[in-house]
């Protein structure tokens, strides 16, 4: 590295330590309990009203409406977990674990553990090749990781990834329930089994009940409704965040800077803060993930001008522009792939 070189990231370097400092004394780390407060009341008030139709109503297309509902209120109560795992909520991190805790399995049927151990991975090498779990994914490939595939994946899966990936998406929940619970059972801990008693109470709350009080077929509808409807708004909220961005490469080192050059935001209104839960800042989630949610409304613009004064790019769009960018990167990888392996002419 030349002396200018170093020199350039030593001026970049001291410019984010002082982004820190002013995002700090302006008091973006203060706990808004107010506000979570409100939204962990609404959350289980929604579940109460959707139990409720439960009771009241044995007729399909109510518990298809239903079960539509009940799906978004989940996906809601999943944000708030991941809230208290990364530690905005509370000012102990023993309470925000705890409570996320019960959260994460008795309301959403997941482990916690589970998912602090693999999240905590994924922020600190944010779309790393090899190290990021979340590249690790089914029915979908980066050219990086293309080598490295079975060949089955790469003649029967890479050519159409980017129609599988979609179709998959439905079916993301039922998968991390899935790994939840192989882990829990794989380390069997008091407190790992705990988190299996509270998925197994979700389970029975949100499956068995249903099948006692409804008819078979409006129980089944209202179920799988809502996990696959769940599933469906899970990844088309997180799937933005960082899928068709820059990939960092398994030999390549990483740095604060891919936290933000690795993520992409969606532009922000009060609709797409409160359905994504603030992930649409998933830049400023990156590089402040403790920070309560409400305040990367501010958090915003100090990020967005740091960025622009110091020529980094800043990734933002719209929530449709960004799915479109996820598919065009994922039909380019296939299109390439096929390029690649076609015998020369």
């Amino acid at each position: 590295m030349t002396n200018a070189a170093r020199a350039e990231r030593s001026t970049l370097a001291g410019a984010y330590k002082a982004l820190r400092t002013a995002v700090k004394e302006r008091g973006l780390y203060e706990r808004r309990y107010w506000f979570y407060a409100i939204y962990g009341t609404l959350i289980l008030a929604g579940i109460a009203l959707s139990m409720t139709v439960v009771v009241l109503s044995d007729s399909i297309l109510v518990q298809f409406l239903n079960a539509l509902f009940l799906a978004v209120v989940l996906v809601q109560a999943g944000m708030l977990a991941h809230d208290l795992s990364h530690l905005q909520v509370f000012k102990s991190h023993g309470m925000n674990r705890f409570v996320g805790t019960v959260v994460w399995g008795l309301i959403a049927g997941i482990s916690e553990s589970k998912w602090y151990e693999k999240h905590n991975a994924h922020h600190t090498n944010v779309n790393h090749v090899g190290l990021d779990p979340d590249l690790d994914i089914p029915f979908m490939f980066s050219e990086d990781q293309v080598g490295s595939k079975s060949w089955i994946e790469r003649k029967l899966i890479l050519p159409y990834q980017h129609i599988l990936f979609w179709l998959a998406l439905p079916f993301v929940y039922l998968n991390i329930v899935r790994y939840s619970v192989i882990y829990l059972i794989l380390k069997p801990t008091p407190a790992h089994l705990g988190e299996l008693a509270l998925i197994l109470l979700h389970f029975t709350w949100a499956l068995i009940i249903p099948l006692l009080l409804l008819p078979t077929g409006a129980a089944l509808v209202f179920f799988f409704t809502h996990v696959l409807f769940g599933g469906l708004y899970l990844s088309l909220v997180f799937a933005p965040n960082h899928k068709g961005e820059e990939v960092i490469a398994g030999e390549q080192r990483a740095t604060w800077l891919n936290q933000i050059t690795s993520s992409r935001n969606i532009r922000p209104s009060q609709f797409i803060f409160y359905a994504f839960g603030g992930l649409n800042f998933q830049i400023e989630h990156h590089l402040f993930p403790n920070m309560p949610r409400l305040n990367y409304w501010q958090a915003y613009t100090m990020v967005k001008d740091f960025c622009r004064e110091q020529a980094i790019p800043y990734h933002e769009t719209s929530w449709g522009g960004s799915l479109r960018e996820i598919y065009r990167t994922l039909r380019d990888t296939a299109r390439n792939a096929r390029l690649a392996a076609a015998p020369a002419t």
